[in-house]
């Protein structure tokens, strides 16, 4: 029984998938180690970018300006917090006196009251006295 495929197969044989590989291999080197050359300008980038690991700075570098964005935005962010927090101690420690300043005047003018109510006894008493 022969079974045949509505698919046509990728490569015809096994002979010629090897030496597409092999094709493939050989410019990927080729490209690799020509390096920077003038013959392709563009030809590092792709190749460092999709076929080789790259070394960590220059994977970095995309993420190191977002990453040095993200670190300003972050102490900035931080400023504004602490500016914040030093409006609010601010604004409880005025809040404070206020409140200190406002006691104390009613503790004083209590106590004027009292001074005043003993004086007017102690005059209640002597026109008494004099009667």
């Amino acid at each position: 029984i022969s079974y045949k495929s509505p698919v046509p197969p990728l490569y015809s044989s096994a002979a010629a998938l090897s030496s597409d590989f092999l094709l493939f291999f050989l410019l990927f080197f080729f490209f690799i180690v020509s390096g920077f050359s003038t013959f392709l300008s563009i030809e590092p980038v792709w190749i460092g970018g999709f076929f080789s690991p790259s070394h960590p700075l220059l994977k970095g570098r995309g993420r190191r300006k977002g990453g040095r964005e993200r670190q300003r935005e972050r102490e900035r962010e931080n400023e504004r917090e602490n500016e914040r927090e030093r409006e609010t101690r601010e604004n409880e420690r005025e809040t404070k006196t206020r409140e200190r300043k406002r006691e104390n005047e009613k503790r004083e003018r209590k106590r004027e009251r009292e001074r005043n109510e003993k004086e007017k006894g102690k005059l209640w008493l002597v026109s008494q006295s004099t009667l």
